[in-house]
């Protein structure tokens, strides 16, 4: 009830405050629940207010010759001259203001240019000095930094944070927020009887131990934002150990309770102030990885935080990206890691780096990713040998030694999905078209039965080239790849893809239904398909062929129905012939198999419009039942399609009706209606 009388125009009272506080330490899970909530969004509420300058961006900054915004803001691993201070912007004039430097924390800063005027908030000289805060402020500053300074209260409280929550239902995200703003209101004075209550956690395996020191420790480094240099790194030298001992404990209960915390502290800090907290991330993923062959959990583990940490560095990260990308290059092509756990991470790692390789808005005195088409081009032609080799891996035993090299090759090819999947599904626009290359490829492996995680691999890869959105550009080298693979002596492959064309080409449908030219192509793809000698390719494109139509990609179909009628006359003179030459009239299977072709285009017609009877429907369907006795597959398909649109017209079917002529539903009531043999 109290909680929900607090408002920002009114002081609060100091007993109120007290009350609160002393609630964190309540014997009641409820209380103490509801008084870390109030708290940490009080303390938001009411945080310090911090002394700021107004920076001209234009004429107020100082830049050397040779370097650039973007330059500067970059992330340095190894600083050579500045130390601490390396990736801060110089100030020219602070106007008597106690301000040379300072970092800038929103990552779109910088990026294409910096706001004319940049208000930056200077760091705290005296933390005991409340002049200038509200009355509100002044309480809740006052009552937090003796709260904390308080032994008993403090052991008290984390003996409460580490006990098991209620209904397993954790409060680490207020947790969280409170030491985000104890640590920035605060200061380091306020902190010291915490990191010494987190040490004995540290090197605790229990879930609910390691679940508050992740809350309290990626919090207060998310904190330090205003901290002054000298406290920064006297506060690292402390925590280090602290957070080695930590994430060296983390259990596969807490491993995703640590990975979402470690995406806290970068998160919209400039990197060059988290050094150290990105150069710890960076040797304990660079460590585990030497050792990786021995063990994938550790190596899991630390790229996983390592990931977590990259990812949000965003085009600030650019040296860190080369090196990370020089330091695992020989894991996708000369020694494949035989981890999927630790496969699939270094795989998003990686995505996560090439993101950057796309086309930018912005020209970059360097390149902030790695050149991406040579080392995909290095990574295909590495699996030329691939098919041929795997086919001879079904063949033999899985442990023969003829399969070693097919092993190799599949381990390879299997780290590559991990980053092509890791590319496509992140991204929310295109991709490099370079990736479409390794669309036969997957096409083949998506029915590869002998290794059923590269079968999956390759199935979800398709889902994600699929679903992307193509540039017009890139259409034409897909299509020859969708080609390339359309060719394939495989009718699996071939049957994958149809359909991956389901799913592609109505993502894309706006593409393919402007352009004639494009519209035209994918039209041959499924007439290609519809002609297939394997029945069960020939059904799956006719589905096809009626999402087109009704999609509106097929841009003349009525040329595309005169084609099909032409081509099931055809059929019938030729078995017409062959009937008269011999008592059952006897065709080629490629004879049969081009009529089924034309009637499984003409129920693509039938399809395409379940709920209406357009005016060339009726003469369709009359088309399809002089072909009810030719040899199979004919009638069976012809059976399903006229059931499904019994079925779908039946409501309606007194108005669809008029669209026949007495002589059609004739005909068709014949078809529908089953004869009675008792009168």
């Amino acid at each position: 009830m109290l909680s929900v009388l607090i408002v920002e125009e009114k002081a609060m009272p100091r007993k109120m405050v007290e009350y609160f506080y002393d609630c964190l330490i309540s014997s009641s899970v409820d209380v103490r629940t509801t008084a870390l909530h109030t708290i940490s969004w009080v303390t938001i509420m009411c945080k310090r207010k911090m002394d700021s300058v107004e920076v001209d961006t234009q004429t107020g900054l100082k830049i050397k010759e040779g370097e650039s915004i973007h330059s500067v803001l970059q992330y340095k691993s190894n600083p050579s001259e500045e130390g601490i201070h390396c990736g801060k912007l110089e100030v020219e004039d602070t106007k008597g203001k106690n301000l040379s430097k300072f970092y800038v924390h929103k990552m779109y800063y910088g990026y294409v240019t910096l706001p004319p005027i940049l208000k930056i908030k200077l760091p705290v000289e005296d933390y005991t000095d409340l002049s200038g805060q509200t009355e509100s402020a002044k309480v809740i500053l006052d009552v937090a930094m003796r709260y904390f300074k308080n032994p008993d209260f403090v052991s008290k409280l984390f003996e409460f944070f580490t006990q098991e929550e209620k209904g397993g239902k954790s409060c680490g995200n207020k947790r969280t927020r409170l030491f985000i703003s104890l640590t920035r209101n605060n200061g380091p004075e306020a902190l010291k009887l915490v990191l010494k209550a987190i040490a004995p956690l540290t090197k605790d395996k229990d879930q609910w131990k390691q679940r508050c020191a992740a809350d309290v420790i990626s919090g207060i480094i998310y904190g330090l934002k205003l901290w002054d240099d000298e406290c920064i790194v006297e506060f690292w030298t402390e925590l280090c150990p602290m957070l080695n001992d930590c994430l060296d404990s983390v259990t596969q209960e807490t491993l995703s309770y640590w990975s979402e915390s470690m995406k806290i502290p970068t998160s919209n800090r400039d990197p060059n102030m988290m050094r150290f907290f990105i150069e710890l991330m960076k040797e304990r993923w660079f460590t585990s990885l030497q050792s990786v062959e021995s063990t994938s959990v550790d190596a899991y583990k630390n790229m996983n935080f390592f990931d977590n940490t990259v990812a949000n560095l965003h085009w600030r990260g650019a040296e860190l990206y080369h090196w990370v990308f020089a330091s695992v290059q020989k894991y996708f092509i000369e020694t494949p890691i035989p981890y999927v756990n630790v496969r699939d991470q270094l795989g998003r790692l990686i995505g996560d780096i090439f993101e950057w390789a796309a086309e930018q808005p912005v020209t970059f005195e360097t390149q902030v990713s790695p050149k991406f088409d040579p080392f995909v081009n290095t990574l295909f032609e590495s699996l030329g040998n691939l098919i041929p080799e795997a086919a001879k891996y079904m063949a033999n035993e899985k442990d023969s030694e003829d399969n070693s090299e097919a092993r190799k090759l599949l381990l390879r090819f299997k780290s590559v999905l991990e980053l092509v999947v890791s590319l496509c599904w992140d991204s929310e626009t295109s991709v490099d078209p370079v990736l479409y290359r390794f669309i036969p490829l997957c096409c083949h492996f998506e029915s590869y039965d002998a290794d059923p995680e590269l079968k999956s691999l390759a199935a979800v890869t398709l889902s994600g080239f699929s679903r992307i959105l193509i540039l017009p550009k890139s259409i034409d080298l897909v299509l020859d790849q969708v080609e390339l693979a359309s060719t394939s002596t495989s009718w699996k492959s071939r049957l994958c893809v149809v359909e991956f064309l389901k799913v592609f080409a109505l993502n894309n449908t706006n593409i393919f239904a402007s352009s004639e030219k494009f519209s035209n192509r994918v039209m041959d793809f499924v007439l290609s398909l519809l002609s297939d000698r394997k029945i069960e390719v020939r059904e799956s494109a006719s589905k096809l062929l009626s999402g087109f139509l009704h999609s509106l990609i097929i841009q003349k179909p009525m040329e595309l129905l005169e084609t099909f009628q032409r081509q099931a006359k055809i059929f019938s003179r030729k078995l017409q012939v062959a009937w008269k030459k011999t008592p059952r009239g006897c065709l080629s299977s490629e004879e049969i198999d081009t009529g089924h072709s034309a009637v499984l285009g003409l129920c693509a017609f039938v399809d395409t419009y379940p709920y209406d009877v357009p005016q060339f429907l009726p003469n369709i369907l009359i088309t399809l039942s002089t072909h009810l006795h030719d040899p199979q597959p004919i009638p069976i398909t012809l059976r399903k399609c006229l059931s499904n649109f019994r079925r779908t017209h039946h409501d309606n079917w007194a108005v669809h009706k008029t669209k026949f002529s007495e002589d059609q539903l004739c005909i068709l009531t014949d078809i529908f209606v089953s004869p009675c043999y008792y009168a």
